[in-house]
C-alpha cells in the first residue's frame, strides 16, 4: 500500500479473491487427484503459489495483484491442510487421527519457523528478490519431495495402511472349510509361545492340511481331494473374516472325493505335480483348470485305481516347452511305463 498508494479496500478486495481463489480449487482437489495424481498437483501448487508470492512483491497495477492473488490463493490451498490431509489419509487407517495432528502441528511450527525467516529476508534483500527466492526454494522443495514420497502409495510399495501386513491368509481343513483373515489379526510373539487360533476345527478327526498367503490379487485357491478330485475357485470367494472361526466350505466332500489333502494359492503361470502313493506323477497347467464355485466338489483331476490315494501336490512355475498331463513311471524301471486314465482338467462343475 505504501510503495503504491493502493487503498486499503483493494488491498482487501484482493485477499478476498485469495480465500475465493483456495475455496474454488478445494471444493475441486478430488477430481483434480484422481485425474492428474497428487504428485503433480502438489508441484503445479507450488508453481503457482511461487508466482504469486512473486505477483504480490512486484505488481505494479490492480489487474497485477489481482492475478497474483488468483495463483497464490489456488496454489497455497494445494499444499494446505486439504493437501495435507490427501498425503496422510492413504497410509493410515486406525492411526490416521494422530497422523494427521501431527502433520497439521508440523505445518503449524513450519509456520512459525518460517516467519521470522521471512521477515529477515525482506529486511536484506527487499521484498522483490525475498519473494523470488523463496518461491524458488518452496518450488524445488515441494517438486523434490513429490517426486521422492508423494508419488508412492502403500499398495505400490507392498504396504498396508498403519504399517499392518498386506497379506491375506487362507486355512483350510480335511473336512473340507477353509478361513480367511488378515495377517495383521496374528500379533508378533515369541518364538516359545502356543500361537492363537487359525481356525476351529470341525471335531476332534479334523485337521489343518495347509495354509496359503495371498499376496497377488491374481492368486486363485487350489484344493485337492485325496481321491483326486480338485478346482480354483476365486478369492474373492471367501469372506475375510476374524480368525479363529469356523470358516466356509471350500470343497464338498462326499465319498467319491475323499478328504481334503491340499491347498495351493496358484496362477495361470504354474503347474500343478500331483503324485499318487503307488508312485504315479501327473502334470497340469494351472490356465486350464477353469474356475468353479466355492462349494463344489470340482473335476477329477487323476484317475486313482483301488485304494490308491494322493501323496503331495506341489505347484511349480509352468514351462511352455514341457508337455502337461504327461504321466511319469514310477523308480521301478523293470516295468513298463503306467499311464492311468485321466479325465480333461475341464470336466463338468459338479455340486
Amino acid at each position: 500500500m505504501t510503495r503504491n498508494g493502493w487503498p486499503v479496500s483493494l488491498v482487501s478486495a484482493a485477499v478476498t479473491v485469495h480465500f475465493l481463489a483456495g475455496a474454488v480449487v478445494v471444493a475441486n482437489l478430488p477430481a483434480l487427484y484422481r485425474r492428474f495424481g497428487l504428485a503433480s498437483i502438489t508441484k503445479a501448487g507450488a508453481i503457482a503459489s511461487g508466482l504469486g508470492v512473486c505477483g504480490w512483491a512486484w505488481a505494479q497495477v490492480p489487474w497485477q495483484l489481482f492475478a497474483a492473488t488468483l495463483l497464490s490463493g489456488a496454489g497455497w490451498v494445494a499444499m494446505s491442510a486439504a493437501a495435507i490431509n490427501a498425503i496422510v489419509a492413504p497410509w493410515f487407517d486406525r492411526q490416521r487421527p494422530i497422523a494427521l495432528s501431527t502433520a497439521y502441528n508440523g505445518a503449524s511450527i513450519g509456520g512459525v519457523v518460517f516467519s521470522p525467516l521471512w521477515v529477515a529476508a525482506i529486511a536484506s534483500l527487499g521484498f522483490g528478490l525475498a519473494a523470488i527466492l523463496i518461491a524458488v526454494v518452496t518450488t524445488v522443495v515441494v517438486w523434490w519431495l513429490a517426486d521422492r514420497l508423494f508419488s508412492k502409495t502403500p499398495a505400490a510399495m507392498g504396504l498396508h495402511p498403519d504399517g499392518i501386513g498386506s497379506s491375506e491368509i487362507v486355512m483350510a481343513l480335511k473336512s473340507g472349510r477353509a478361513i480367511r483373515f488378515n495377517e495383521s489379526t496374528v500379533r508378533p510373539m515369541g518364538r516359545t509361545a502356543t500361537g492363537v487360533r487359525g481356525i476351529s476345527l470341525e471335531d476332534k478327526n479334523d485337521e489343518v492340511v495347509g495354509m496359503i498367503s495371498i499376496d497377488n490379487p491374481e492368486t486363485t485357491v487350489l484344493v485337492v481331494s485325496e481321491k483326486g478330485y480338485g478346482k480354483r475357485t476365486d478369492i474373492d470367494d471367501y469372506r475375510v473374516t476374524n480368525r479363529g472361526g469356523k470358516g466356509v466350505k471350500t470343497l464338498n466332500i462326499t465319498d467319491k472325493t475323499g478328504k481334503l489333502v491340499a491347498i495351493k494359492g496358484v496362477t495361470d503361470k504354474e503347474d500343478l505335480m500331483i503324485i499318487n502313493k503307488s508312485g504315479i506323477i501327473i502334470r497340469i497347467a494351472i490356465s486350464e483348470l477353469r474356475t468353479m464355485g466355492r462349494a463344489t466338489q470340482g473335476v477329477r483331476l487323476i484317475t486313482l485305481k483301488g485304494d490308491d490315494e494322493i501323496a503331495s501336490v506341489a505347484k511349480i512355475e509352468h514351462d511352455e516347452d514341457e508337455e502337461t498331463q504327461d504321466n511319469i513311471e514310477g523308480t521301478d524301471n523293470s516295468e513298463g511305463t503306467e499311464n492311468p486314465d485321466t479325465e480333461p482338467s475341464t470336466g463338468e462343475e459338479t455340486e
